[in-house]
């Protein structure tokens, strides 16, 4: 099994998330599926929702789940770049 673009973190997270219209967030295993014609063309639509499709992971995910991700992503990676506070342990022994 190739592994997802979503990591194991991202799914959880999209699972506590709202989505009222009920249609699948993302397919697994594309091309074993009548959807393998988004192989051939990047993505489909289904049921009025565009998905994109990632060959080398054989996926289709929802163009707004991908943007809710990507934005999770850039999130992080900014809080990663921010300067990390530094704490500082004071010894019992000397009182402070």
């Amino acid at each position: 099994m190739k592994p997802s673009y979503l990591t194991a973190d991202e799914k959880l997270r999209l699972s506590f998330e709202p989505w009222p219209d009920g249609a699948a967030l993302g397919y697994a295993d594309v091309s074993r599926t009548q959807l393998s014609i988004a192989r051939h063309c990047g993505g489909c639509t289904v049921q009025g929702r565009h998905y994109v499709y990632f060959p080398e992971h054989d996926e289709l995910w929802r163009d707004d789940v991908l943007a809710l991700v990507h934005g999770w992503r850039r999130t992080d990676a900014m809080a990663q770049e921010l300067p990390q506070p530094t704490m500082q342990q004071a010894s019992l022994l000397d009182g402070g």
